[in-house]
């Protein structure tokens, strides 16, 4: 890549797996990745393309000199008339050029020394690019082609002749939807893809066209009277089952699919990745999508990219930390995958907390100019005990994940020091803002002062700007403390009393209004909570932001 993991960083290479998924917010550039890498791997450049700011460079896997026969066999296809015996012709029904039988190996063996030559002999015909259109287009019928022929012309085709590809994909099915998949040839000159509720009773009913056979398929539901779902789960598998291409570039392949699919969907492209020895490369942004690869057992690549203001990055995500998330119960509840797809997080202590201050964003962003932070995911932690490990989590992945916490974040029975290891606060600064943070506990119980109900507010002197000088700090680290106490102390010219933060909330959304047109409606102000949020959102646009870790 031609990014680094971060601003500062120099780009590193990623060494594709069975499954490579590319990850980020809108307009991260994912799209034009899988368009680079199909270019590299076909030689077709679009005319008036510019340099890819992605992708810098493709390399190519030299093949082993045990498997050379086997792949030139492959890729072999009959010689054209006239065609010397010198030659071979290299490529596919569709593309293919001659080389002598040397020229081949050589170029196999030290493919990216040759890697014009071998792009356009054999990488070319072996990568597809597969759009929304595609996936449904390849259900529809295929015309039938000599089954004797080594590879049949159609997926279908392959599917028919193999019996145990067809096994394979008809339990990927059955377990996806509860229908027996069928390849119906009873047309003739069609193999057409059909679902039935019963199963066949044996491999003969299936492929021939006795009474029995026939009765099976009068029953069956031709797949064009599926769902697109249904059509694009099935089109995607048969291709990562059974079709010719070794590389498969797809973007989004969890559309049209709900989340129970997807995640199925991403689980067996990756098993059918690795059984095929294929290299899948996908853009999605889908949480579920991606667990199911991550579930997958096989090797998966994950890279999140970013674009902001003309920067790009491009990281490559540790596999331990992903299936920490997917596998810890608190942080798979709260969604935290799905804050892989969002350019930055807020973390709050709960519910009612994510609430209100997703809806003072929102109404920042609706000002002139906008002061709120755009496509923010609010999380709710569950509790303050959740907040480090999602943080941590978060922050180790690269994703800028800031807090906000009461007031009494700052009481003993919290664990601050593995709070600041997870916050990414250096070592030599830790024992100063711990020893800080009792000294202010201290103050407010020693002045038998309720922080929750006045904040910092009931400080003077000495011990207010020692108060400020430790939140400032956390502040930089972001980690926002509450400093006029919680959260139901926010909007008090409203005129709803402090309560339960559940009774609390609905009465003070009721105040601020939903109809913008309304005179009662709240705008976003000067002061009290807007600054607050405004003051997290600058420490999330900030490239040199503390707290993240390289």
């Amino acid at each position: 890549m031609r990014a680094g993991r971060s601003p500062h960083q120099s780009p590193e290479p990623i060494q594709a797996q069975p499954i490579n998924v590319f990850i980020g917010p809108n307009g991260s550039g994912k799209s034009r990745t899988l368009d680079a890498i199909t270019q590299n791997c076909t030689g077709h450049w679009p005319e008036g393309s510019q340099p890819d700011w992605l992708v810098q460079k493709v390399s190519y896997r030299a093949c082993p000199e045990d498997e050379l026969d086997s792949l030139l066999r492959k890729f072999t296809c009959p010689p054209r008339p006239g065609m010397s015996a010198e030659y071979v012709l290299i490529g596919s029904a569709i593309k293919s050029d001659q080389a002598t039988l040397k020229e081949a190996r050589d170029v196999l063996r030290r493919p990216n020394e040759h890697s014009a030559r071998f792009v356009s002999l054999f990488l070319s015909v072996t990568v597809r690019q597969i759009s929304g259109e595609d996936r449904l287009r390849q259900t529809n019928p295929n015309t039938a082609t000599d089954l004797k022929d080594h590879h049949p012309g159609s997926i279908p085709g392959m599917l028919f002749r193999d019996d145990q590809l067809r096994q394979k994909l008809q339990r990927i099915i059955f377990d996806a939807f509860g229908l027996h998949l069928l390849i119906d040839l009873t047309a003739m000159s069609q193999f057409r893809y059909c679902f039935s509720k019963s199963p066949a009773l044996s491999v003969e009913q299936e492929k021939s066209l006795n009474e029995a056979s026939l009765s099976l398929f009068r029953a069956a539901v031709g797949i064009e009277r599926m769902g697109d779902g249904v059509k694009a789960f099935t089109g995607l598998m048969a291709q990562a089952i059974a079709g010719d291409p070794l590389v498969l570039v797809i973007d989004e392949p969890e559309a049209f699919l709900h989340p129970s699919l997807a995640f199925k969907l991403g689980q067996e492209l990756a098993r059918a990745a690795r059984a095929a020895s294929r290299q899948i490369f996908v853009a999605t942004h889908s949480a579920s999508f991606l667990r199911g690869c991550i579930h997958s057992g096989v090797g998966v690549n994950i890279i999140r990219l970013t674009y902001e203001k003309e920067v790009a990055t491009a990281r490559p995500l540790p596999s331990a930390e992903l299936l920490k998330i997917t596998r810890d119960p608190v942080l798979r509840s709260a969604g935290l995958m799905n804050a892989l797809f969002h350019p930055a997080v807020v973390v709050c202590e709960g519910d009612s907390d994510r609430v209100l201050y997703d809806e003072i964003n929102e109404r920042l962003l609706k000002d002139d100019p906008p002061r709120g932070v755009s496509d923010c995911l609010f999380i709710d932690s569950g509790g303050k005990d959740s907040i480090k490990r999602m943080v941590g989590s978060l922050r180790k992945l690269g994703i800028p994940a800031a807090a906000i916490v009461d007031l009494d974040i700052i009481k003993k029975e919290v664990d601050w020091p593995t709070l600041l290891t997870e916050f990414a606060v250096p070592q030599q600064l830790r024992s100063g803002i711990q020893d800080m943070r009792s000294k202010i506990r201290c103050i407010f119980e020693s002045q038998n002062l309720d922080m929750a109900k006045g904040g910092v507010e009931l400080l003077t002197g000495e011990d207010r700007r020692a108060a400020d000088d430790l939140f400032d700090q956390l502040d930089g680290y972001g980690l926002f403390v509450v400093r006029c106490g919680a959260l139901e102390r926010w909007l008090a010219m409203l005129g709803v009393p402090p309560g339960h933060k559940a009774k609390w909330l609905p009465a003070i959304l009721d105040k601020m209004g939903d109809d913008p047109s309304s005179p009662q409606y709240v705008k976003a102000g000067r002061d009290d909570i807007w600054p607050f949020v405004e003051k997290i959102r600058r420490w999330l646009k900030d490239p040199s932001r503390k707290g993240i870790f390289e």
